[in-house]
């Protein structure tokens, strides 16, 4: 067995790329072909869920428009993905023919930087979605690759974990009721009331209830509290259950002595645990209810005060899952919305008549450049070069992913380095010519 960072130094570093642990026997150009053949049909399979999922939620309006632009989707989403990956790899053989030897940087991060800028191509839709999951696994990555006390703090302190997904919490449900987020969240926010509603409570405060029953009595407006709270729990169980079950069939290996497709999955059945249910649930519960109580007996306060501390108590049930990646998803996704909230306020500043300042060019310059796309290229670069060189700090999700993407390419570079010992890895380079080409 080798360590991974072996491979930058003598003598596996110097051997060509055709000799030895990325594509020994066959040449750089048939090497790109043979990749993109590969992701390609790895990704019709990894990418299925983009056209399944809207085929199946939307049934009953799906039309012949609806089905082509789902489908120009799916298959822009897996070329270019395909595109990418490949490319990357291809970019390893120029690096180390160029270079002459396989460098920290130069092998991995940077040919992963070069090649995803396919992603430009990407629909924003997909790429924001990218974005945002190898964000997270990249700040997870760093939390674990950089031990201190910080970083041991927000990895095992399930108390600094819970404040800070409350604070994340109030964040991203705020934007995303004044519509300034508008991606995934666990929680959809009850709608900001109209002006006139609140002029409503404000003239009909003192009147009795049973004298005046178009009195908006709460913040979900004419409904009863108990049907508002209940709502919320079954949208919770109905996200959650299914989520559980996937989970549950998905997860390990089939247990020995199951004889038939029926017998198999009802052993995997019984592994089924409701943590995502309990999750939703609890976070609808905790959010709907501290609204419904924070509007009777703080009714004093702000409305955006009010959903603010709702928000905030709601994110308590990251109790439940206590789960690091729940922490990082939300800490990147409420960085995302205080963005989008601050774009839009440059925006506003721009197109002000009032205004009599002139709006600032950096800032503007500042909003229109396309992030997501840099970032993502970057995050892509730290996962592939820690998949290979510092494995641990990365999660199974994120293992998965780049195996998905990659078809199982930096699963097998890796393998081929770890699996093998220096002398087995000489041997192997030694007993193939170098092949440039095909």
């Amino acid at each position: 067995m080798v360590v991974p960072s072996k491979v930058f130094e003598p003598p596996i570093c110097v051997n060509h790329c055709s000799q030895s642990i990325l594509h020994p026997g066959i040449g750089c150009l048939r090497y790109f072909f043979n990749n993109l053949l590969n992701n390609s049909i790895g990704g019709l399979k990894y990418f299925s869920p983009l056209l399944i999922t809207p085929l199946v939620l939307k049934s009953k309006t799906m039309n012949k428009e609806l089905f082509l632009s789902t489908l120009k989707y799916y298959l822009k989403t897996v070329f270019w993905t395909a595109m990418a990956s490949s490319t990357s790899f291809y970019c390893i053989c120029l690096f180390r023919n160029i270079l002459g030897r396989f460098l920290k940087y130069t092998t991995l991060f940077m040919p992963t930087v070069l090649g995803m800028q396919f992603f430009w191509f990407l629909p924003d839709k997909a790429m924001k979605l990218f974005c945002t999951a190898t964000s997270q696994a990249v700040y997870e990555g760093l939390l674990r690759q950089y031990p201190n006390t910080m970083t041991n703090i927000l990895l095992h302190s399930t108390f600094t974990q819970t404040f800070l997904f409350m604070v994340n919490s109030a964040i991203i449900l705020h934007y995303k009721r004044l519509h300034v987020y508008k991606e995934f969240w666990f929680m959809q926010p009850y709608p900001k009331m109209k002006e006139s509603d609140y002029e409503q409570l404000d003239n009909n405060a003192n009147v009795k209830e049973n004298s005046n029953p178009s009195v908006i009595k709460c913040v979900h407006g004419h409904i009863k509290c108990s049907k508002f709270l209940l709502d919320g729990l079954k949208i919770g169980m109905a996200c959650g259950i299914p989520m559980d079950l996937l989970s549950a069939l998905m997860k390990g290996k089939v247990p020995k002595g199951c004889k038939g497709l029926g017998t198999a999955i009802w052993a995997k059945l019984k592994t089924f645990r409701p943590n995502m249910a309990g999750f939703f649930v609890f976070y609808a519960a905790i959010y709907r209810l501290s609204s419904c109580l924070l509007h009777k007996y703080y009714g004093h306060l702000s409305a955006d005060l009010q959903h603010l501390v709702a928000g905030f108590l709601g994110g308590s049930a990251y109790l439940w899952v206590n789960k690091v990646s729940f922490y990082t998803l939300s800490t990147v996704i409420a960085i995302q919305a205080l963005w989008d909230q601050f774009c839009i306020k440059v925006s506003q500043s721009k197109d002000s008549k009032t205004s009599k300042r002139k709006p600032n060019l950096a800032l503007l310059l500042l909003k229109d450049i396309s992030f997501s796309r840099i970032v993502f290229s970057l995050n892509m670069g730290y996962l592939v070069h820690n998949f290979i060189i510092n494995y641990e700090v990365l999660n199974g999700l994120t293992r998965g992913f780049l195996d998905g993407v990659t078809s199982n390419q930096t699963k097998i570079i890796r393998e081929s380095i770890t699996q093998n010992s220096l002398e087995e890895l000489v041997a192997i380079a030694k007993s193939n010519a170098v092949k440039t080409f095909l």
